[in-house]
């Protein structure tokens, strides 16, 4: 069943923080910017599987359909802060578009400059600069001190702008960026090959020392342990979204021997596939 909020009645916007269990689907009237700060959560988004956790942050529109399924039994703690766009300008209503809000002067992303929408996109907040604008915006929420509005608008155009910065085209300044931008577009759509550092450098003329340095730098994790993730956020997808065999989720996410494939996901889940499929 689809449940469609309400809109946000005395303030454009609403920050909230707690410790979540499952969520009935739905849908929002206004923006949700949400922050997954402990513990890991199967995220249904818009009929997609998406396994989150500590780190990760996402934008959604008035338009996305979701829910939230907790892993294991287990806990997650996630910062709501939910916003209409009168937030970035009184002046705008539930009418104004995305392009508009970003482009505001506030703002000033064109997006004609994005390669794609950071819209219902999950990101990494690889130094952790935005957990603690967050965590103060609750706070500021709470509290409401003279001046707090101005406080939470700044952290939504953080917000904002470090969803765009992610999908920003890039230029001949941001080289470094760019090499390691390439290896995670091939990683996430060839996980199922036969996918080494090395080997990706040796195709694509990068020198493998530097790459996995900077690939660290910007991941906050090295190659494998991305390519890991990857392969892992997949098979819970697979094994929530269809009806393949353990075996076969096994050979799909890159993993020939299915004895191995149970090793790491058990690893990294805390549970076997067929347990994560059943529980």
């Amino acid at each position: 069943m689809i449940i469609k909020t309400s809109p946000l009645r005395d303030f454009p916007v609403c920050v909230l923080r707690g410790v979540r269990a499952d969520v009935d689907y739905h849908r929002h009237t206004y923006y949700e910017f949400v922050y997954v700060y402990d513990g890991i959560v199967d995220h249904v988004l818009n009929g997609e599987h998406h396994i989150l956790s500590a780190g990760n942050y996402f934008l959604l529109s008035p338009e996305d359909i979701h829910t939230y399924l907790s892993i294991n039994n287990d806990p997650f703690r996630i910062v709501n802060f939910m916003f209409n766009p009168a937030l970035i300008d009184p002046g705008f209503d539930l009418n104004t578009s995305f392009k508009e809000i970003i482009k505001h002067s506030s703002i000033g992303v064109s997006h004609k400059k994005l390669v794609r929408s950071p819209l219902a996109e999950q990101f990494v907040d690889e130094d952790g600069s935005l957990r603690p604008l967050f965590i103060n915006a609750m706070s500021e929420y709470k509290l409401k001190r003279p001046g707090y509005m101005s406080v939470i608008r700044s952290t939504a155009i953080t917000g904002i702008i470090a969803c765009l910065r992610n999908v920003y085209a890039e230029d001949q300044s941001t080289a470094k960026n760019t090499f390691v931008t390439n290896i995670i577009k091939y990683v996430n759509e060839n996980f199922a090959e036969n996918v080494s550092l090395s080997s990706l450098c040796e195709q694509m003329g990068y020198n493998v020392q530097y790459v996995s340095r900077s690939f660290k730098e910007q991941t906050g994790m090295n190659f494998s342990a991305y390519l890991l993730k990857v392969r892992t956020q997949k098979a819970c997808s697979l094994l929530l979204s269809t009806d393949m065999t353990v075996q076969q989720i096994s050979n799909a996410v890159g993993y020939s021997n299915t004895a191995f494939f149970h090793k790491i996901f058990k690893k990294m889940m805390g549970e076997t596939p067929s347990e994560f499929r059943n529980k």
